[in-house]
């Protein structure tokens, strides 16, 4: 018994199984066909499972010679995707089976017929081909416009109140050496203005220029009081006068220092955008509202004072006066008022019954290390409160608060419900998506549902990157501290970042802090702590 005869042609890539059957023969099976198909150099040819169990049955029960259609060689293919905004273009490689490979020039070729001839990468058509297969390989990338740059104004000098204090061995500040008025003189300049630029233009995958926008080109602001511009150069503008800068807007122009023997009835209130300076003393009842620093050299009695700069009291401020700075308040002494101070305050002798908050230091009596004190009121900080002495068994209650940021608090629970909500809102979301999927969308929600999707958690990761900013904030504020250079006594109430102790008993040198169990602490200078009571 033998097998029948089996052999195979190819016409036009389809190949075709021919037979001629023997008498008595033994009978084919699959295994048979493969290692035949294998033998004949057919196997990787598109053969179907199906065509090889049809050929063996074929071929064990048709007793005639026949010819029967068996696959086909396939050549490898390419096909080209350009994104609907031709920024970018991708292929696909199909690799052959039995047929013709692809070389670089026919995937090259490919995409020119697509309309690809920009930003075409080399490498990765040659890696692809070293594969010999691919699925959405990004092969183009269209070159995006530069737009222009606005144009923008560089100042050139310091503005009133924005120094640099330096600070000490300890890290301290001691905001006294950086007191003053900033002035200019003719000619310096003030303010560069830099043009605004044309931009670049970009080219798709497709070779479709992109037009880049020019930047916008801003002109200085008309009406600059105390400037001109400089004869040589047209974007910089200098000081026609002597003064003081201000900001205005994103440029400067410079006022004159106002300069007054006293502020009393005789003066009336005083409202001045730029600096204030006062030889005498500011008396019962006035006002002074100023943008720049304000420097009084005497003393400051019932009256308000309110500036966005500094404010130095060479003399003492008494009888309930109010006093608001956006940057530093300096005095020698302080009784009865009320001091508010976007920076720091220094109180060089001594503060009595007096409410002092600054969003950085408290520094009382340091000039006078042997006397100074701070006794009575509520005297708050971010970061750290500074007397030689605190309290006095001849006074009532001195409450002193650091590490405490209520808006911030605020703001981080407010942050932390709406992180929630949007949470909430998130879970919502999927669930309206998962049911669209699954029951259909005949209103064609199932978009704009996957858009609000998108839009939502963009929304939860910028939320919850500001939350770990601010949690980050208040973690530092537990580090900040109450310090005293000779001790306490009287009833003095310590509240480091919202936890407070009442102190029975006096200490003597050191610093109170927070521990780690969200306890007081008293740590004396040679670093031996205990808990506060």
């Amino acid at each position: 018994m033998s097998a029948p005869t089996i052999s195979f042609t190819v016409d036009k890539e389809e190949i075709f199984l021919h037979c001629l059957p023997q008498p008595d023969q033994e009978l084919v099976d699959i295994h048979y066909l493969q290692n035949l198909i294998k033998d004949k150099g057919f196997a990787n040819c598109a053969i179907e499972a199906i065509d090889i169990e049809n050929a063996v049955n074929d071929c064990n029960t048709r007793t005639e010679p026949f010819q029967i259609p068996f696959g086909r060689r396939v050549n490898a293919k390419v096909t080209v995707q350009a994104a609907a905004d031709e920024m970018s273009a991708h292929i696909t490689l199909t690799p052959a089976q039995g047929g013709k490979p692809l070389s670089a020039n026919d995937i090259v070729r490919a995409l020119h017929e697509a309309g690809v001839i920009h930003g075409v990468d080399p490498g990765t058509i040659v890696s692809t081909l070293s594969i010999g297969k691919g699925d959405n390989i990004l092969v183009a990338t269209g070159t995006p416009p530069q737009h222009g740059s606005n144009s923008y104004f560089d100042i050139l000098v310091t503005l009133a109140g924005s120094q640099t204090p330096k600070a000490d061995e300890e890290g301290h500040i001691d905001y006294r050496e950086h007191i003053g008025i900033s002035l200019v003189t003719p000619e310096m300049p003030l303010v560069r203005r830099i043009p605004a630029t044309l931009g670049i233009d970009g080219k798709s995958v497709k070779g479709k220029k992109l037009v880049a926008n020019p930047g916008l080109d801003t002109p200085f602001p008309a009406d600059l009081s105390g400037t001109r511009f400089s004869e040589t150069d047209p974007n910089l503008l200098i000081a026609d006068i002597a003064g003081h800068p201000v900001a205005a807007g994103a440029c400067v122009y410079v006022d004159p220092l106002i300069k007054v023997p006293e502020v009393n009835l005789s003066t009336g209130h005083i409202n001045f955008t730029g600096a204030v300076q006062v030889d005498g003393d500011v008396t019962q009842g006035m006002k002074i509202k100023a943008s720049g620093n304000v420097v009084v050299s005497g003393v400051v009695e019932a009256s308000f004072i309110h500036t966005d700069g500094d404010i130095l009291i060479k003399g003492g401020i008494i009888a309930h006066a109010q006093l608001i700075a956006g940057g530093m308040v300096v005095a020698r002494f302080a009784e009865g008022a009320s001091i508010i101070a976007g920076k720091g305050i220094v109180i060089e002798e001594m503060a009595l019954e007096c409410n002092m908050q600054a969003q950085e230091q408290i520094l009382v009596g340091l000039k006078v290390p042997q006397k100074g004190r701070l006794v009575g009121g509520i005297t708050k900080s971010l970061t750290l409160i500074k007397a030689p002495f605190i309290g006095s068994d001849k006074g009532g209650l001195t409450r002193v608060i650091v590490g405490v940021h209520e808006a911030l608090e605020n703001h981080h629970r407010t942050l932390q419900f709406e992180i929630a909500e949007k949470n909430s809102s998130e879970d919502n979301l999927r669930k309206i998506i998962k049911q669209l999927i699954q029951t259909g969308d005949p209103k064609k929600m199932l978009d704009r549902a996957k858009a609000s999707l998108v839009e939502l958690q963009k929304n939860i990761v910028a939320m919850q990157q500001e939350n770990e900013s601010i949690e980050a904030q208040l973690n530092h504020l537990r580090h900040s501290k109450v310090e005293v250079t000779q001790g306490t006594s009287g009833t003095v109430e310590v509240t480091v970042a919202n936890h407070k102790v009442r102190l029975a008993k006096e200490y003597g040198r050191g610093h109170f802090t927070l521990s780690d169990e969200n306890r007081v602490l008293h740590v004396d200078p040679k670093g031996m702590s205990g808990i506060a009571s």
